[in-house]
């Protein structure tokens, strides 16, 4: 044999050696990237845990659910321990905030006080609640207005007699801006801090405030790393529209850490509550530009607005019934809608970009 053909062999023999390698690591590598993948495509069982929740009665009319969520890891005896403090702290200071400073129910209230001018300088509370009002109205462009009360008396007096009130005194209740209802905000300002309470008391893998419907959400539920919101039906408030899920706790992979947040939901609408005159059925949410109920037919029958605070949340649920859909672009960011529009036969959804996916109930 030549040396050109022993040397021509041998570099065969090399590159049939060689290709064999690289198939090899490449083979290698796709086991490993699918090894890896099928971790992160597999369905995460969440962590075992313990709930412990509370159904105090009575805080502001309506009802009312706190709950926490620890690792089953703890011993149970503490976590019923410290679970029963914190609830029991976490009440007594709802009620305080109701009775002593933000309702318009009590005569002896801090708000009730003020609207009679008996307050020179509002409480730390108080002055908070009031500068976020102020500052919403101009977001809002006049559709979240806390200065209402005398409209909003002026027609539950309507709903009362049964007769509509006159052009001159719808004008003449929008001119009286002394009196203050914080019925719109400060339900959202109780339940964010009735939950940095628990969370900073308890030290929860999670925890829940829900007041009526208000709910405010921190890191871990009994699901894993997210909370599963239910919208009810607008056309029949004894069934559910429609479901959707909101994560609260995300894995930064390069620091090896779960990073918690909190979610707040609220939802408004015409649905909930109104009254009849003359045969017509009138919503109890006033537009604050006109000093009327909004039209049922045109507002919509139902908004839920998510975001990182309830009592944003609670700000733009009220101001889009007021707005409808026009208000999506003014949504600040991290602020998601979804509305639902009549009639019950036809409805309508309009919903912000970034608003989580909601799968209906049929």
């Amino acid at each position: 044999m030549s040396n050109l053909e022993s040397n021509e062999k041998q570099t065969s023999q090399e590159e049939t050696s060689s290709s064999s390698r690289l198939l090899f690591v490449v083979f290698f590598v796709v086991v490993v990237c699918l090894t890896v993948a099928a971790g992160f495509l597999k369905p995460q069982t969440p962590d075992p845990v313990v709930t412990v929740l509370s159904e105090p009665e009575g805080i502001m009319g309506t009802e009312c659910r706190l709950g926490m969520v620890f690792s089953a890891k703890k011993s149970n005896s503490v976590i019923q321990n410290v679970a029963h403090k914190t609830f029991q702290n976490c009440e007594d200071q709802l009620r305080i905030w109701e009775t002593a400073t933000f309702s318009n129910w009590i005569d002896d209230s801090e708000i009730s006080r003020l609207n009679r001018g008996e307050v020179d300088k509002p409480s730390e509370e108080l002055s908070y609640v009031l500068r976020v009002a102020k500052t919403a109205n101009k977001a809002t462009h006049g559709a979240f207005d806390v200065n209402l009360r005398p409209v909003i008396e002026l027609w539950k007096n309507a709903a009362k007699t049964g007769e509509l009130p006159t052009e001159s005194q719808i004008r003449e209740a929008r001119r009286q801006r002394d009196t203050i209802d914080l019925g719109g905000i400060s339900k959202g300002y109780c339940i964010d801090n009735a939950l940095r309470m628990i969370i900073r008391n308890a030290n929860p893998e999670g925890a829940m405030v829900d007041i009526g419907g208000d709910v405010d959400v921190y890191g871990k539920s009994e699901q894993g790393n997210f909370w599963t919101f239910s919208i009810v039906n607008p056309f029949d408030s004894s069934n559910v529209w429609g479901k959707f899920r909101l994560q609260t706790v995300e894995r930064w992979e390069n620091i090896k850490e779960e990073v918690y947040t909190t979610k707040a939901v609220c939802t408004s609408g015409s649905y909930y509550r109104g009254f009849d005159i003359d045969g017509v059925h009138y919503s109890h949410i006033i537009d604050p530009r006109t000093g009327k109920p909004v039209y049922n037919d045109t507002s919509p029958a139902s908004v839920t607005v998510v975001a990182y605070e309830c009592m944003e949340a609670d700000i733009w649920a009220t101001a889009l019934c007021v707005m409808g859909d026009d208000g999506l672009q003014y949504l600040p960011k991290d602020v998601e809608a979804y509305l639902i529009f009549g009639p019950p036969e036809r409805p309508r959804v309009v919903k912000s970009k970034g608003f989580p996916k909601v799968t209906l109930v049929k």
